[in-house]
């Protein structure tokens, strides 16, 4: 299973991670792995490219990424980035958990 961990600081986004696997098909045919992966990828990948002051790190030993100063343009783009998680929870819930800790 693919656990999301997002947290929360005054109501705000402040970090994310993800750890585990699918395991909803072999490696190179998982389509949930495939969906999450473009999330994380473009979702960080805007961060990192686009939004100053962000910082790639370990978070509980997964790659994640840490926000150091908020904005809208951040809390917007980790905000789509959870939603779309969560539809795909809804759709394969024994393969994908979301998790907000504040």
């Amino acid at each position: 299973m693919i656990i999301a961990t997002f947290e929360k600081n005054d109501d705000k986004f402040s970090s994310y991670s993800l750890s585990g696997h699918a395991g909803f098909a072999e490696p190179g045919k998982d389509i949930v792995c495939a969906a999450v992966s473009a999330l994380y990828t473009t979702t960080t990948n805007a961060l990192t490219d686009y939004v100053e002051l962000t910082e790639l790190k370990k978070l509980n030993g997964e790659n994640g990424i840490y926000i150091q100063t908020y904005s809208d343009v951040t809390e917007a783009l980790i905000k789509s980035f959870y939603d779309g998680l969560i539809e795909i929870e809804k759709q394969y819930p024994e393969n994908v958990k979301v998790e907000v800790i504040r």
